[in-house]
């Protein structure tokens, strides 16, 4: 019957969407496939720690001797690391994870911290309390859209900001593109 058609369709199409048929790739030579088994386990919170730790070992052998990063040590990151970090997280979430998902609230919010926070679910109570780590964050599927993976930002919202405003999760270049084709295809003598 027809009515059963777009609801399989649909199926489909978001089945399609969170392939994990995807090569593991870096150009910083780090391995990411013990992050992509706990993803895919749901393991959350195992994930998580990966996470961090593989974010230490792409800033640096500083950074993984201290295991944290600090915001200067964003930038350097391979574009295409970061990417995979957050193809991983959004892949094995369906969309609800990671930092494009993070950013995407945080632009919504205005970039507003403490907005941000709250949307993700890091604060609580009236007072906007920062959550106990790692007791009081929620590892599981069912968490606000965008509460994993968890960066650090107790000493201030700069390593976030720096992650955020990285080149792999500026979308400009992209809309760029996008719009320079278009203007291609409509330019004059050309048909739609």
């Amino acid at each position: 019957p027809a009515g059963e058609a777009a609801p399989a369709a649909a199926a489909a199409a978001a089945a399609a969407e969170w392939s994990d048929d995807f090569e593991l790739e870096s150009e910083a030579g780090v391995d990411y496939s013990l992050l992509q088994k706990e993803l895919k386990a749901g393991n959350w919170e195992l994930a998580d720690n990966e996470h961090r730790r593989l974010l230490c070992e792409l800033a640096g052998e500083e950074a993984e001797e201290r295991k944290w990063v600090y915001f200067t040590e964003i930038a350097p990151i391979p574009v295409q690391d970061l990417q995979m970090l957050d193809k991983l997280w959004m892949t094995y979430s369906k969309g609800r994870y990671g930092f494009s998902v993070q950013k995407k609230i945080w632009k919504g919010v205005k970039c507003r911290w403490a907005n941000f926070f709250k949307k993700i679910d890091w604060v609580q109570g009236d007072n906007n309390a920062y959550r106990k780590w790692p007791e009081e964050f929620k590892w599981e599927e069912s968490a606000a859209e965008g509460h994993l993976p968890l960066t650090n930002a107790l000493r201030g919202t700069q390593l976030f900001e720096a992650i955020m405003t990285h080149p792999a999760f500026d979308d400009s270049a992209q809309k760029a593109a996008i719009k320079k084709e278009q203007t291609e295809d409509n330019a004059p003598g050309s048909y739609l």
